[in-house]
């Protein structure tokens, strides 16, 4: 998606499969909206106009984040954007997981009776272990002990104070590998954590452990994962997120990698952040960041937040403009307001039923206007506007 300013405003939808398709719908944008497509230094290099990237969610790791910041543009997400959607979503795939939906399903309409009970246990009786704990992590916890489940959490930066306020036990990877009936990582995706589950991994779970991803597929290391489900190594894997397919693409994706071709394997096309309502949060929170910059102003949540921006001469201008528009705004509605102060307001009688000053109620009803000054104001960003 790519954004002009200045003038008029125009946009293009190409989430490009390449960089040359990402290039061509770019490379003179002032803004770049992104979903799901790659941003590589290669692309974000050749940009010529582009002041912001403003990422529709909150996963960044498609995006150069060292680049756009060399090359002095805000990259923006938005942070609790898909929260509750993936935490659902990744519930729904381990209770499908405990209860066997996919195969029960199967054989109803082949007309077959259950035949076992293997397999089926007590949520209360089981463990999860969440690997990353950030808000998606404690939002599946909390799912997690609605059922009774015991939860394990790896994350470096979580404190015994924090485990115990959400009722989860801090462990090792080893430990939590090796005690969990369900295993889902939920941290970023960084060099350190690229393929962290691979068969060294695997082996050290249960061979009744299902691995529940609704991260990054690339937190996995594919193959090996098949080979385990394949071998039995583990018992199970629901994924919603891929490495070695783009479900996004254009006709279509191959589905030939062995993970198609498991039975004790339950796939989703990472849908898991889906829904009506963090669609529509999610285009306009983008936007807006879009808008801010556009407007000499910080955008809500910048990644990259040690980034100098190649336009601050420009941006300072634009921000005093918009500043100078809002003190003459306000010069008329204290003028207004003085008028007003002399109301004499008397019913159809003659009797006064208001006199003097009144305050004008803020537009919309109960909720205050949307004040841009005090927007500036509050940026994150000490100093509002970058120095000169």
């Amino acid at each position: 998606m790519r954004c002009r300013a200045g003038g008029a405003c125009g946009a293009r939808s190409d989430e490009g499969a390449s960089d040359e398709g990402a290039l061509a719908a770019c490379r003179d944008a002032d803004a770049i909206l992104i979903i799901s497509a790659y941003l590589h230094a290669e692309v974000i290099r050749e940009l010529k106009s582009c002041r912001i990237i403003s990422r529709i969610g909150t996963g960044v790791d498609k995006i150069d984040i060292a680049e756009a910041t060399r090359k002095g543009i805000i990259v923006n997400n938005l942070p609790n954007a898909f929260t509750d959607e993936v935490a659902d979503h990744t519930l729904a795939l381990l209770l499908a997981a405990a209860r066997k939906i996919k195969e029960l399903d199967r054989d109803m309409r082949l007309g077959r009776k259950p035949v076992s009970i293997a397999g089926f246990h007590r949520l209360s009786a089981q463990t999860v272990g969440i690997i990353g704990f950030g808000l998606i992590g404690r939002a599946v916890a909390k799912r997690c002990r609605a059922f009774g489940l015991t939860v394990l959490a790896n994350d470096p930066c979580l404190t015994a104070e924090q485990a115990a306020a959400e009722g989860v036990t801090i462990a090792d990877l080893d430990t939590l590998l090796a005690e969990s009936d369900y295993v889902c990582p939920l941290c970023p995706l960084l060099p350190s954590t690229r393929g962290m589950l691979a068969m060294p991994q695997l082996q050290k779970m249960k061979r009744t452990a299902v691995l529940v991803n609704t991260g990054r597929g690339e937190l996995t290391n594919e193959d090996d994962l098949a080979t385990a489900l394949h071998e039995g190594v583990i018992r199970y894997a629901a994924l919603d997120v891929f490495g070695c397919v783009n479900v996004f693409a254009e006709g279509g994706f191959p589905t030939s990698h062995a993970l198609f071709n498991l039975e004790n394997v339950l796939l989703t096309p990472h849908i898991a952040a889906a829904s009506e309502e963090a669609g529509g949060e999610c285009q306009r929170r983008s936007a807006q960041a879009v808008v801010d910059v556009l407007s000499g102003r910080w955008p809500e949540h910048p990644v990259n937040t040690d980034v100098t921006p190649w336009f601050q001469e420009r941006w300072r201008e634009c921000y005093e403009r918009t500043l100078n528009a809002e003190r003459n705004q306000r010069g008329l509605e204290e003028e207004a307001g003085n008028r007003c102060g002399q109301a004499d307001v008397r019913d159809l009688c003659g009797h006064r039923v208001l006199a003097g000053r009144r305050d004008r109620p803020a537009a919309g009803g109960g909720d205050a206007a949307v004040d841009p000054a005090r927007a500036i104001r509050q940026s994150r960003h000490a100093g509002d506007v970058p120095p000169a």
